[in-house]
């Protein structure tokens, strides 16, 4: 999983709510979330009732956060809101605090301008069934890889959520073990009957001894790893012999070793440091240089990153200043054994810090790093090509096209995405593939990604498919992205080949042909010229009711 940039994660500070959001207004809106999501677990994506569904709620979403935004807090059965629970469900099958909690998410926020195609990806992501259909990634993934602007959301990568019964369940393997109440209580009898214990003579502590104590105490650090190092260091300092060096050299990379495995990366840049600084001032002759790059060189070895995987993956917290220096240390030769734990990580928050690692020890070699898009496991391959979309790099272009039909559907869906934003005219041809694809996701993300690139040819490109025969028999909602990607061209050749498709009027397939017209309504409502607005009005009566709630809807807006 690319795992999933940090950019989606709310801002505290900046996302406090105002007093103008009532907290009847947001308890509305949770409940309607609620029944929302019940709701699209009964229909198909393409049936009225869920359409109707998602228009109506969006509705009610932009018209409650217009002006402001809502943040939520979640608990394991409630959602609260300024602190006052707005929303509680213990039903296991259908509670939404419970959903968004047992995957870690504690803060959820919809931010004032939020638009109507971040709302529907938000309730296609909350209608999944994860466990019925056994998918592979959970909310926080699919949310992350959404990149939503306008909805933040805090998460908890710790937290897992277990049998509910675990504290009844250890209580009673603890009566097991002491014989229930009555091994307890004989515990105690037995202490209160044993004899005196003996006395022990107490000194007196002056205060001069107390201030001795207390400095002592203050002064001496739990870990005693950096004093070890220094006096490693002072050693090879001071050393003559060629096993001594050696010996020492050893004893460093130990210390290294044991630094890392208690997630102490302070030490090992420090370390780096020291190695770096003597490099410079040549203190050392050259055979103990030799072993001192040796050491350096360590830090990009399978030895240390697996190591250094494993503590991540286990949940230590490294500060990020600490990830920046140690990053600056680490060479390009590090970039195939970070990829190889990148298959082996299995929580988010370490795949996060490794991505993190790769797009910028990565940037230094891109053909080092499109090796990893030949790896066997698919979610490796996502997460490079997301990491190449982080580099922004337009050389890596020619390693994604030759991943562009993998056989995971996630994997050709990423790709799209970076084409769309690396690529330029000459990989058209390849997106034009996507175009068709089996998965309705990766052709709209196709589709929005020759709209990126934005030439002549790319608007011909998507001009041919709407003009073709088959394209009414795609979905309703399918259309309306394909047209709103034709929206970005606001020219009068489009203008008027959109205005003949509303005209267009069918004897056979008419509902099929008219869900197309309403497409195109839609896309001139996007394009907004005022040359478009006649041919808009002539549909506000229309017998059509899909047409003429769509050019009702656009005439409100405008």
């Amino acid at each position: 999983m690319p795992e999933e940039d940090n950019s989606n994660i709310v801002d505290r500070e900046n996302c406090r709510l105002t007093d103008t959001v009532d907290t009847e207004r947001a308890t509305d809106l949770i409940k309607s979330l609620a029944k929302v999501r019940k709701n699209l677990h009964m229909y198909p994506d393409n049936h009225p009732m869920y359409q109707k569904t998602v228009d109506d709620f969006c509705l009610k979403m932009s018209s409650v956060v217009e002006g402001e935004t809502i943040q939520v807090r979640i608990n394991q059965y409630d959602i609260l809101f300024n602190d006052e629970v707005i929303y509680h469900s213990k039903d296991r099958d259908e509670s939404l605090a419970l959903f968004f909690f047992k995957d870690g998410l504690r803060e959820l926020s919809f931010l004032k301008g939020i638009r109507g195609d971040e709302i529907k990806d938000f309730l296609e992501i909350i209608s999944l069934d994860f466990e019925k259909d056994v998918l592979d990634d959970d909310i926080v993934t699919l949310l992350w890889e959404k990149d939503f602007q306008h909805i933040k959301y805090i998460v908890d990568d710790t937290f897992l959520l277990e049998n509910e019964g675990y504290e009844q369940i250890a209580t009673e393997q603890a009566k097991s073990v002491t014989g229930g109440n009555a091994g307890i209580m004989k515990a105690y009898e037995n202490v209160l009957s044993a004899g005196d214990v003996s006395k022990v003579d107490i000194i007196p502590l002056g205060n001069e001894d107390i201030k001795i104590i207390v400095k002592t105490i203050e002064n001496d650090p739990p870990d005693k790893t950096y004093i070890l190092i220094r006096v490693l260091f002072e050693m090879l300092h001071l050393a003559e012999e060629k096993t001594e060096y050696e010996e020492i050299v050893k004893c460093i990379k130990e210390a290294l070793n044991y630094a890392v495995y208690n997630a102490n990366i302070e030490i090992v840049n420090y370390v780096f440091s020291k190695i770096k600084s003597k490099s410079k001032t040549s203190v050392y002759p050259e055979h103990v240089m030799a072993l001192l790059n040796n050491i350096e060189n360590y830090i990009n070895s399978a030895t240390f990153i697996k190591l250094f995987g494993q503590v991540i993956d286990g949940g230590a917290e490294i500060p990020d200043e600490l990830l920046e220096e140690l990053k600056s240390y680490l060479g390009v030769s590090s970039i195939p054994q970070f990829i190889s734990i990148l298959g082996q990580l299995e929580n988010m928050s370490s795949r996060r810090i490794v991505i993190n690692i790769l797009t910028e020890v990565g940037a230094k070699d891109i053909v080092l790093l499109a090796k990893g898009l030949n790896d066997s496991k698919w979610y490796v391959v996502r997460n490079v090509v997301y990491i190449f979309r982080q580099i922004a790099d337009r050389k890596s272009v020619e390693y994604l096209i030759n991943v562009a039909g993998h056989s995971d559907k996630r994997v050709r869906k990423e790709v799209v995405h970076a084409l769309g934003e690396l690529g330029t005219e000459h990989v058209l041809d390849v997106l034009k593939e996507r175009l068709s694809d089996e998965d309705k996701s990766i052709r709209i993300a196709a589709f929005v990604a020759v709209g990126s690139i934005g030439t002549p040819l790319a608007k011909s490109m998507i001009l041919e498919i709407i003009g073709s025969t088959n394209f009414r028999d795609k979905s309703f909602p399918e259309k309306k992205e394909i047209f709103k990607v034709l929206s970005r061209w606001k020219e009068e050749d489009v203008i008027n080949f959109l205005i003949r498709i509303t005209k267009k009027w069918t004897f056979f397939r008419r509902t099929k042909n008219n869900e197309t017209r309403a497409a195109a309504l839609h896309c001139l409502g996007l394009i907004g010229a005022d040359n478009v607005r006649p041919a808009i009005e002539k549909f506000k009566k229309s017998h059509n009711n899909l047409l003429r709630t769509q050019a009702l809807e656009i005439l409100r807006k405008s």
